[in-house]
Protein backbone atom coordinates (compact mmCIF):
# COMPACT_ATOMS: atom_id res chain seq x y z
CA UNK A 1 0.00 0.00 0.00
CA UNK A 2 3.03 2.42 0.65
CA UNK A 3 4.19 1.66 -2.69
CA UNK A 4 1.22 2.19 -4.61
CA UNK A 5 0.75 5.11 -2.52
CA UNK A 6 3.94 6.73 -4.06
CA UNK A 7 3.55 5.41 -7.48
CA UNK A 8 0.10 7.93 -7.33
CA UNK A 9 2.03 11.16 -7.84
CA UNK A 10 4.44 9.45 -10.84
CA UNK A 11 5.44 11.87 -13.25
CA UNK A 12 3.95 9.22 -15.45
CA UNK A 13 -0.21 9.89 -15.60
CA UNK A 14 -0.42 6.13 -16.39
CA UNK A 15 1.37 4.96 -13.49
CA UNK A 16 -0.58 7.39 -11.60
CA UNK A 17 -3.87 6.65 -12.33
CA UNK A 18 -2.88 2.95 -12.43
CA UNK A 19 -1.66 3.57 -8.73
CA UNK A 20 -4.99 5.11 -7.65
CA UNK A 21 -7.04 2.69 -9.32
CA UNK A 22 -5.54 -0.28 -7.66
CA UNK A 23 -5.79 1.07 -4.51
CA UNK A 24 -9.59 1.93 -5.11
CA UNK A 25 -9.76 -1.96 -5.21
CA UNK A 26 -7.76 -3.16 -3.08
CA UNK A 27 -10.02 -1.14 0.00
CA UNK A 28 -12.78 -2.67 -1.77
CA UNK A 29 -11.41 -5.74 -0.77
CA UNK A 30 -11.29 -8.43 2.40
CA UNK A 31 -8.80 -7.04 4.34
CA UNK A 32 -8.39 -10.19 5.65
CA UNK A 33 -8.00 -11.95 2.38
CA UNK A 34 -5.38 -9.86 1.08
CA UNK A 35 -3.02 -10.37 4.40
CA UNK A 36 -3.52 -14.07 4.69
CA UNK A 37 -2.98 -13.98 0.40
CA UNK A 38 0.25 -11.93 0.67
CA UNK A 39 1.21 -13.95 3.39
CA UNK A 40 0.85 -17.33 1.43
CA UNK A 41 2.75 -15.94 -1.08
CA UNK A 42 5.69 -14.65 0.52
CA UNK A 43 6.01 -18.16 2.69
CA UNK A 44 5.58 -20.22 -0.50
CA UNK A 45 7.73 -18.48 -2.99
CA UNK A 46 10.60 -20.96 -2.40
CA UNK A 47 8.05 -24.27 -2.20
CA UNK A 48 7.03 -26.65 -4.62
CA UNK A 49 3.85 -26.15 -7.01
CA UNK A 50 2.91 -29.55 -5.11
CA UNK A 51 3.42 -27.74 -1.96
CA UNK A 52 2.02 -24.74 -3.12
CA UNK A 53 -1.17 -26.52 -4.34
CA UNK A 54 -1.50 -27.97 -0.92
CA UNK A 55 -1.08 -24.48 1.28
CA UNK A 56 -4.09 -22.85 -1.57
CA UNK A 57 -5.96 -26.25 -0.28
CA UNK A 58 -5.78 -25.18 3.44
CA UNK A 59 -6.68 -22.05 3.19
CA UNK A 60 -9.53 -21.79 1.34
CA UNK A 61 -10.48 -24.97 3.52
CA UNK A 62 -9.65 -22.22 6.66
CA UNK A 63 -11.60 -19.41 4.59
CA UNK A 64 -14.55 -21.27 4.65
CA UNK A 65 -15.11 -20.87 8.23
CA UNK A 66 -14.32 -16.76 8.35
CA UNK A 67 -17.03 -14.57 8.48
CA UNK A 68 -15.62 -12.37 5.30
CA UNK A 69 -16.10 -15.50 3.34
CA UNK A 70 -19.63 -15.89 4.34
CA UNK A 71 -20.55 -12.68 4.26
CA UNK A 72 -18.70 -11.92 1.13
CA UNK A 73 -20.82 -14.39 -0.81
CA UNK A 74 -24.27 -13.12 0.59
CA UNK A 75 -23.31 -9.70 -0.05
CA UNK A 76 -22.16 -10.21 -3.83
CA UNK A 77 -23.83 -12.81 -4.93
CA UNK A 78 -27.54 -12.92 -2.93
CA UNK A 79 -28.28 -9.49 -1.38
CA UNK A 80 -26.26 -7.63 -4.33
CA UNK A 81 -24.76 -4.97 -1.63
CA UNK A 82 -21.22 -3.79 -0.62
CA UNK A 83 -19.68 -6.42 2.24
CA UNK A 84 -18.75 -4.68 5.55
CA UNK A 85 -15.79 -6.58 6.52
CA UNK A 86 -14.22 -7.64 9.45
CA UNK A 87 -11.66 -5.71 9.71
CA UNK A 88 -11.35 -1.55 8.03
CA UNK A 89 -9.30 -0.83 4.90
CA UNK A 90 -7.02 0.92 7.23
CA UNK A 91 -5.61 -2.69 8.66
CA UNK A 92 -4.16 -2.85 5.29
CA UNK A 93 -0.87 -1.03 6.47
CA UNK A 94 -0.22 -2.52 9.20
CA UNK A 95 2.70 -4.47 9.99
CA UNK A 96 3.90 -8.17 9.00
CA UNK A 97 3.93 -8.70 12.97
CA UNK A 98 0.41 -6.98 13.25
CA UNK A 99 -0.77 -9.51 10.74
CA UNK A 100 0.44 -12.33 12.44
CA UNK A 101 -0.71 -12.46 15.84
CA UNK A 102 -4.33 -10.53 14.60
CA UNK A 103 -5.15 -12.52 11.46
CA UNK A 104 -2.95 -15.61 10.87
CA UNK A 105 -2.39 -16.91 14.13
CA UNK A 106 -6.18 -16.17 15.10
CA UNK A 107 -7.67 -17.61 12.16
CA UNK A 108 -5.35 -20.32 12.31
CA UNK A 109 -4.21 -20.66 8.50
CA UNK A 110 -0.81 -21.78 9.17
CA UNK A 111 -2.83 -24.98 10.48
CA UNK A 112 -2.33 -27.58 8.08
CA UNK A 113 -4.72 -30.38 6.83
CA UNK A 114 -4.80 -34.23 7.47
CA UNK A 115 -6.11 -34.83 3.85
CA UNK A 116 -3.95 -34.04 0.92
CA UNK A 117 -4.77 -31.85 -2.27
CA UNK A 118 -5.64 -34.66 -5.16
CA UNK A 119 -2.51 -33.82 -7.01
CA UNK A 120 -0.47 -35.04 -4.12
CA UNK A 121 -1.34 -38.61 -4.09
CA UNK A 122 0.96 -41.07 -3.50
CA UNK A 123 3.97 -41.06 -5.82
CA UNK A 124 3.24 -37.92 -7.72
CA UNK A 125 5.01 -35.56 -5.33
CA UNK A 126 8.58 -36.55 -6.05
CA UNK A 127 8.19 -36.69 -10.28
CA UNK A 128 10.28 -33.74 -11.63
CA UNK A 129 8.58 -34.49 -15.41
CA UNK A 130 4.65 -33.60 -13.69
CA UNK A 131 5.62 -30.41 -11.66
CA UNK A 132 7.25 -29.45 -14.55
CA UNK A 133 4.46 -30.24 -16.85
CA UNK A 134 2.49 -27.56 -14.73
CA UNK A 135 4.35 -24.83 -16.50
CA UNK A 136 1.76 -25.45 -19.37
CA UNK A 137 -0.82 -23.41 -16.91
CA UNK A 138 0.94 -20.53 -15.86
CA UNK A 139 1.61 -17.09 -17.33
CA UNK A 140 5.23 -16.56 -18.17
CA UNK A 141 7.33 -15.97 -15.05
CA UNK A 142 10.73 -14.09 -15.00
CA UNK A 143 12.92 -17.27 -14.80
CA UNK A 144 11.30 -19.04 -17.64
CA UNK A 145 11.47 -16.03 -19.64
CA UNK A 146 14.91 -15.72 -19.61
CA UNK A 147 15.72 -19.75 -19.74
CA UNK A 148 14.49 -19.33 -23.71
CA UNK A 149 16.90 -16.67 -24.27
CA UNK A 150 19.66 -18.19 -22.54
CA UNK A 151 19.03 -20.98 -24.50
CA UNK A 152 18.96 -19.13 -27.76
CA UNK A 153 16.98 -20.52 -30.66
CA UNK A 154 17.52 -23.57 -33.09
CA UNK A 155 16.62 -22.70 -36.59
CA UNK A 156 16.39 -25.08 -39.32
CA UNK A 157 19.76 -25.66 -39.81
CA UNK A 158 20.44 -26.28 -36.16
CA UNK A 159 22.61 -23.32 -35.42
CA UNK A 160 22.29 -21.53 -32.45
CA UNK A 161 20.96 -18.34 -32.52
CA UNK A 162 19.58 -15.34 -30.77
CA UNK A 163 16.37 -13.30 -30.56
CA UNK A 164 15.10 -9.97 -31.66
CA UNK A 165 12.06 -8.50 -29.72
CA UNK A 166 9.44 -9.29 -32.08
CA UNK A 167 10.56 -12.63 -33.24
CA UNK A 168 10.95 -14.21 -29.30
CA UNK A 169 7.61 -12.54 -28.53
CA UNK A 170 5.74 -14.60 -31.46
CA UNK A 171 8.08 -17.48 -30.64
CA UNK A 172 6.68 -18.00 -27.07
CA UNK A 173 2.87 -16.90 -27.65
CA UNK A 174 3.10 -19.08 -31.02
CA UNK A 175 3.77 -22.37 -28.38
CA UNK A 176 0.44 -21.12 -26.40
CA UNK A 177 -1.97 -19.49 -28.23
CA UNK A 178 -5.06 -18.86 -26.45
CA UNK A 179 -3.62 -18.73 -23.50
CA UNK A 180 -5.08 -15.27 -21.66
CA UNK A 181 -2.59 -12.68 -20.82
CA UNK A 182 0.29 -14.86 -22.01
CA UNK A 183 1.53 -12.23 -24.42
CA UNK A 184 0.31 -9.41 -22.00
CA UNK A 185 2.96 -10.48 -19.13
CA UNK A 186 5.40 -11.84 -21.41
CA UNK A 187 5.83 -8.18 -22.69
CA UNK A 188 5.96 -6.47 -19.07
CA UNK A 189 8.80 -8.75 -17.86
CA UNK A 190 10.75 -8.38 -21.19
CA UNK A 191 10.19 -4.44 -21.10
CA UNK A 192 11.27 -4.13 -17.02
CA UNK A 193 14.24 -6.60 -17.44
CA UNK A 194 15.80 -6.59 -20.97
CA UNK A 195 17.11 -4.10 -23.43
CA UNK A 196 18.23 -4.54 -26.71
CA UNK A 197 21.27 -4.34 -28.59
CA UNK A 198 22.69 -2.21 -31.81
CA UNK A 199 21.47 -5.50 -34.10
CA UNK A 200 17.71 -5.49 -32.20
CA UNK A 201 18.90 -8.42 -30.23
CA UNK A 202 17.33 -8.88 -27.00
CA UNK A 203 20.15 -8.76 -23.42
CA UNK A 204 18.90 -9.85 -20.40
CA UNK A 205 19.30 -6.69 -17.37
CA UNK A 206 20.92 -8.44 -14.70
CA UNK A 207 21.09 -6.78 -11.06
CA UNK A 208 24.34 -6.90 -9.12
CA UNK A 209 22.89 -9.37 -7.18
CA UNK A 210 21.97 -12.26 -9.45
CA UNK A 211 24.43 -14.58 -11.17
CA UNK A 212 24.03 -16.33 -14.37
CA UNK A 213 25.03 -19.70 -12.70
CA UNK A 214 22.62 -19.90 -10.42
CA UNK A 215 19.93 -18.66 -12.91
Amino acid sequence: MRNLEQETTSNNPATSEWAKSTIDTLILRSPVSLHVSLAAMRATIDTTRYHTFQREFELASHFMRQPDFLHGVKSRLISRTTPTWSLPPSSLTQSQDWVRANIIDKGRYNEPLQQSFYMLEEGKRDLVTQERGLFKWSLPMEGTVLGHLMRGRMDGGGVRGTFKRKEFVEYLVGERLGKAGFERKLNYILDRRTMEDEDGQVIWKFDQSERVEEV
